[in-house]
């Protein structure tokens, strides 16, 4: 293979002992990052779709597992990571970048697009915390899925807080890099999946003020997107309050969005503002509206920049969304209907992250109470916001198995008998008015509509 021909080469120079030391070194250095990042991207197009693999996929996965010439291509062939006492470094390795990459988002794009792979790799082979911390999250992994016991995990992480308690001590001013930053929400993963919340709580209390002394989490955006982006996935998982720096910040406008506009403007959306949609809050789901139209799955977009700038703009958008403050108005309706608005937004987007890792069901479930206390004080005989026909139908297919599910359903009813809706094609009409996203909602809102159908028969 192309790997092994350039492996074969640096070899050779490097055993010719008339070639300079210099000239040595910046072979190895240049046929490690070949042979490394080549390998990562094999890897990373085994699994490009995780809710719904082809056969080729998982075909191809199980040839890469079972291929004992591909088995034995190292990802770091002369070692250049940073040190280790674990043997099988490769194999955790390689179950990180095959498996545990993929486990985070819950659509994918195809290979050469991973943002993960192109942006955040990097830190994890050049920094010691973070590339023990990785190592730490794969063999903890690696424990759950075959039942082992945690000895190795368990060592891994008395290592990770060794180096983590040797960098503040001994180098305060990489505390808050993104390196170290990225350590840490790892660590927190591990205790978030293990239910240790009070470790989980103090993790998120060094992550809190580490943000803060980067400036927020935009600030850190501008450094690497990913790092936010998965530092964005821990706090939503541990249901805990981003720091308020961000809010006083303008949201950045990415290219896409500009370009995008005049196609949203050519469509007739509900106007959030008049359906009492406090402004500042329909302004961020106007956006995220713009997003669910234009793309659908990851495929739609043409690079791993373009990837991470739609993942970047809807996470940074959703942080706003759960970070605003409560509207200020004297009409006491705004307040529930936009409060209902920010709930629905919440068990919208994340209702799809829900079994991925770090899992952030807390927050979709406590989400899911709040729509329906916010609800409870606006529906009624007479209640004709043509808004809560979404609000409702959110409520109802993040509910699905649980006894609110009824609740949702038995108000979606009279809300539609009360605009005379009569078919699928109707009420679908009437969704996509606020936001509707083809690929995660035709098959989840119809089922809704076939409760709607089923409870019609009964009465």
């Amino acid at each position: 293979s192309t790997i092994h021909s350039v492996l074969l080469v640096a070899e050779t120079l490097l055993a010719d002992e008339s070639e300079q030391p210099s000239v040595k070194r910046n072979v190895l250095i240049a046929a490690t990052v070949y042979a490394t990042f080549t390998n990562l991207r094999f890897i990373a197009s085994m699994k490009m779709y995780p809710k719904e693999p082809s056969q080729s996929v998982y075909a191809s996965r199980s040839q890469f597992l079972a291929s004992s010439s591909i088995g034995d291509e190292r990802l770091d062939p002369f070692e250049t990571h940073p040190p280790s006492q674990e043997v099988d470094v490769d194999h955790l390795m390689k179950h990180y970048f095959s498996s545990l990459v993929f486990n985070m988002f819950p659509y994918y794009p195809s290979p050469g697009k991973n943002p993960q792979t192109e942006y955040y790799a990097p830190l994890i082979w050049t920094d010691p915390i973070l590339f023990n911390v990785t190592l730490q999250l794969s063999a903890f992994h690696l424990e759950k899925l075959y039942g082992r016991g945690n000895e190795q995990s368990t060592r891994l992480q008395a290592e990770s807080i060794r180096l983590l308690r040797e960098r503040v001590e001994n180098n305060p001013e990489t505390c808050s890099c993104d390196q170290t930053i990225s350590a840490v929400a790892g660590l927190t993963a591990i205790e978030h999946a293990k239910g240790n919340m009070r470790m989980v709580q103090m993790h998120m209390d060094g992550l809190n003020r580490m943000i803060i002394v980067r400036g927020g989490l935009n600030a850190i955006r501008k450094s690497n997107a990913m790092v936010a982006n998965i530092v964005f996935c821990m706090f939503i998982a541990a249901d805990e309050a981003f720091p308020t720096l961000d809010l006083e910040s303008q949201q950045e406008t990415p290219g896409w969005y500009l370009e995008s506009l005049p196609l949203v403007e050519q469509r007739e959306y509900l106007d959030l503002e008049d359906c009492g949609v406090a402004s500042e809050f329909a302004s961020v789901m106007k956006g995220i509206r713009l997003l669910a139209q234009c793309y659908q799955t990851a495929d739609d977009t043409d690079s791993a920049e373009h990837y991470l700038s739609v993942l970047s703009f809807l996470c940074s958008s959703m942080q706003r969304i759960v970070s605003l403050p409560p509207p200020q108005s004297e009409d006491v309706d705004v307040y529930h209907v936009t409060e209902a608005c920010r709930s629905a937004m919440v068990v919208h987007v994340f209702s799809q992250w829900c079994g991925h890792q770090p899992d952030p069901s807390i927050m979709v479930s406590a989400a899911q109470h709040n729509l329906k206390s916010h609800l409870k004080q606006l529906l009624g005989p007479g209640a004709n916001n043509p808004l809560f026909l979404w609000l409702l139908s959110a409520g109802a297919v993040a509910a699905v198995g649980a006894p609110e599910r009824a609740w949702f359903v038995g108000h979606l009813a009279a809300i539609v008998d009360d605009l005379g809706i009569q078919s699928w094609v109707e009420i679908r009409d009437q969704l996509k008015r606020v936001i509707w996203h083809e690929h995660q909602d035709e098959d989840s809102h119809k089922r809704v509509w076939e409760d709607l159908e089923a409870l019609e028969r009964q009465s």
